[in-house]
């Protein structure tokens, strides 16, 4: 059976003209969309994942110095190196006529830029990892490849930061489903289906590393 829906594209969305309401529609429902306009209004690139956007492009290894220097942090670490990848796994479901729909996916990110974790404050305090007062200090870094997962369709994604990339694929992929979490550092991977406490092995690698800039041999 065929619907014909006389729809509106905005914010994002679907809306049906005649009600105004959003169209609501189930994965996997395949369309034929007619575009009715005199002007191409298809675009070549997604505003929100561009490339070439200035935001994402890398900086040199001695502009990085140059203002971790000025941001003059007490304590910096490097967490890899550029041209290296880190790793994150996003679960997501739903529950709908047939039972609950779940995802789990792993993607792979190439760093364009070396990574560094950086502190307000010290990082060891009595002997134990002290996290509150840190952060993943911005890093150009592309999404560019999906290593496991049960989703048919995959397109790099591009940020300055790895919050930036983990956030925008949650929307690209999982958005239905919830929100994506404020802390992609919980998130992060060494490897692959790495095992055990993922977040408590990038703390130990943090705090054996030192600050180095350039690519380590």
């Amino acid at each position: 059976m065929q619907t014909y829906l006389n729809a509106i594209h905005k914010y994002g969305h679907l809306y049906d003209r005649e009600t105004g309401k959003r169209i609501l529609l189930k994965d996997d429902v395949e369309l034929v969309v007619v575009i009715e306009s005199r002007h191409n209004n298809l675009h070549t690139v997604d505003p929100k994942n561009d490339p070439d956007d200035e935001g994402n492009k890398p900086r040199l290894i001695e502009e990085l110095k140059s203002e971790m220097d000025s941001e003059d942090f007490p304590q910096v670490r490097k967490l890899k190196d550029w041209d290296d990848y880190l790793y994150f796994v996003i679960k997501a479901g739903e529950k709908n006529e047939q039972g609950r729909r779940s995802y789990e996916c792993c993607f792979r990110v190439k760093l364009l830029e070396e990574s560094y974790m950086v502190w307000k404050g010290p990082s060891v305090v009595d002997g134990e990892f002290y996290s509150s007062d840190s952060r993943t200090r911005s890093c150009s870094c592309v999404v560019d490849k999906l290593e496991y997962g049960n989703t048919r369709y995959f397109e790099p994604v591009y940020g300055s930061s790895l919050s930036d990339v983990y956030t925008l694929t949650y929307e690209i992929y999982f958005a239905r489903y919830g929100r994506s979490g404020p802390n992609v550092y919980k998130h992060l991977l060494l490897y692959v289906r790495q095992p055990g406490q993922p977040f408590m092995q990038i703390r130990r690698r943090i705090l054996s590393a030192s600050i180095n800039f350039g690519k380590e041999k």
